[in-house]
């Protein structure tokens, strides 16, 4: 399926950025030049995750258990364009699902592992998925048995593949078939041929982050999230054979982009890991050799006491990623160690901006305008380009070259449709300004002007969004919900900042006082609501605070979770 239109196939083709090559043609690739090197590696730990055994794959081997696969998922009827949505954490299962969706030329929907039946189903319904690749469980949570009951449900799903320890009875068990590795299957150029746009199709699909527009599904086709690993990598300096810890999970750019596929495009040997804790992430960059990991920018300052002088020595590049903006966190000036501090911005899942931070203690201004790195040739390649929606009405109002306006993005790695709604052919318009560059809804601030060159930062949300790690929820979605339950007479969801860093749901009751946060979790277990949408805290309050317009005060109820006792 193509949904970039020939203009902007030609332009970014024309220019060098986009190219030929699917995800598993560059397998191939280095399968055929260097079989014998590390490709995929799980983390140990995985029997502890969903009971899979860990696996260690060359690229050689790799080519071939991802030959085994697709003639095992097209046998059973998973034909081109078919739409799978993804379940499972970081690891050699994953790489392996989402480079027979290149290979087979199906779109793999990736999906947060917390998601809950009444999600999912709006979600398996939203892009007409027609099967499902899940794990049993992830650590104590049963993903299997939601994703079971939710398919029952739905005539569309043909089937639901399985991986784990326990699989739920109706799902196909696909462990045999991820297990097996068969040495006398030949790798041959003719099996990876495909027509000369193949790389323009689409591949995958991320969902956008609510903001004042609900959350969309965001298509990408192979040029488009290579050019989200190309910028990346054109930051990190990754090379052949260095090693990439993914921590981060398939479901975001973080993770299938600036991880995976820069990882996959360069040759590197990529190590899957579970994030627990910083002392256990520490202890596998010292054990692996890892020399580029991509950790929260909010864990920066814990991390880097952690770092062993092994560590500190070996690491090449340090990737922060904020969520959105450069505001709320106080950035740690130290960087003791050898690799160069990276911050990448996820502007809502539409694009990953990547950028060599120069000065300690400050994240670099983001150049409004074209993005771009110099090749060896002196030839420049623009990954994205950069507007602020309302900025000349801004400078015309207060007369002021330091004002600000809405982030706006466009470029290789952005795409300009949603994906089509189920049964569609056409995608669905994103919002975008007059010069076609799409909103992001972040509000940003020029902070300084050097000559023809101007730079900014991103601030916060525009709209009533409450952050929650790598996800984000709209404020009064959470207030309905919650006033949904019984024994409540209002609420209002809030963040405050978590103990080690990001942020903790909270929610702000007026309700009996003998309303607990065990009642509230009861209810909502049972409203099959998703995880990351329940809150870790409860207060009582007399009334929920609000502006003149009905809007809910939420600094005002933060402060006063500060006062009360939270449940």
């Amino acid at each position: 399926m193509l949904l970039s239109s020939q203009e902007e196939r030609d332009k970014y083709r024309s220019n060098g950025v986009w190219q030929d090559s699917r995800l598993d043609q560059i397998l191939l690739s280095h399968a055929q030049t260097r079989p014998d090197s590390l490709a995929f590696i799980d983390d140990p730990e995985l029997p502890t995750v969903n009971g899979r055994q860990p696996q260690c794959l060359t690229y050689l081997q790799a080519s071939k258990k991802l030959l085994s696969l697709c003639d095992f998922l097209s046998g059973m009827g998973l034909k081109r364009d078919t739409v799978v949505a993804m379940m499972l954490p970081p690891g050699v299962d994953g790489a392996l699902i989402v480079l027979a969706a290149s290979h087979l030329g199906l779109i793999i929907a990736p999906l947060p592992l917390t998601l809950g039946e009444t999600d999912l189903l709006e979600r398996f319904e939203d892009i007409g998925a027609k099967a499902v690749i899940c794990t049993s469980h992830y650590e104590k949570d049963p993903v299997g048995e939601r994703v079971r009951n939710v398919a029952a449900t739905m005539f569309s799903i043909r089937f639901v593949f399985c991986l784990g320890e326990d699989v739920p009875d109706g799902l196909v068990d696909l462990g045999p078939v991820m297990d097996e590795l068969d040495d006398n299957i030949e790798i041959s150029e003719e099996q990876f041929v495909s027509s000369g746009d193949a790389a323009d199709e689409l591949h995958n699909i991320v969902w956008s982050t609510a903001n004042n527009h609900p959350s969309m599904p965001i298509a990408r086709n192979h040029n488009q999230l290579l050019s989200v690993a190309r910028h990346h990598i054109s930051q990190t300096g990754l090379g052949a054979d260095e090693c990439v810890l993914m921590s981060h999970h398939w479901s975001g750019l973080p993770g299938l982009g600036a991880s995976f596929a820069a990882a996959l495009l360069q040759g590197a040997r990529l190590q899957f890991h579970h994030f627990q804790t910083y002392q256990r992430l520490e202890s596998c960059l010292a054990e692996y050799g890892v020399q580029h990991a991509m950790i929260p920018a909010h864990g920066w300052e814990i991390f880097h006491s952690l770092l062993s002088a092994q560590v500190r020595e070996q690491l090449l590049s340090i990737s922060l990623i904020w969520v959105r903006y450069h505001t709320g966190v106080e950035v740690y000036r130290n960087n003791e160690t050898a690799a160069r501090l990276i911050d990448v911005t996820n502007f809502n899942e539409l694009a990953l901006h990547s950028q060599i931070r120069r000065e300690p203690g400050q994240i670099g201004s983001i150049l409004l305008g074209e993005i771009a790195s110099t090749q060896t040739d002196g030839s420049k390649l623009v990954w994205l380009e950069s507007d602020l929606f309302g900025l000349e009405e801004a400078k015309a109002q207060f007369d002021s070259s330091l004002v600000g306006g809405e982030l706006c993005v466009s470029g290789p790695m952005v795409p300009n449709l949603a994906f089509p709604v189920a049964g569609s052919q056409d995608g669905r318009i994103l919002p975008s300004n007059r010069n076609g560059f799409i909103h992001t809804d972040i509000g940003c601030r020029v902070t300084e002007q050097v000559e023809e060159q101007i730079f900014f930062v991103p601030l916060g949300d525009l709209s009533d969004i409450l952050p929650l790690g790598a996800l984000s929820v709209q404020a009064s979605e959470l207030d309905n919900l919650y006033q949904s339950c019984d024994g409540i007479e209002d609420a209002a969801a809030f963040v405050r900042p978590a103990q080690y860093g990001g942020n903790e749901l909270m929610v702000a009751v007026v309700a009996d006082d003998t309303y607990s946060l065990d009642q509230l979790h009861s209810e909502l277990e049972n409203k099959s609501v998703s995880a990351h949408k329940i809150p870790l805290g409860l207060v009582h309050v007399a009334s929920i605070p609000r502006q003149g317009d009905g809007k809910v005060h939420r600094s005002g109820l933060m402060n006063q979770s500060d006062d009360k006792k939270v449940a």
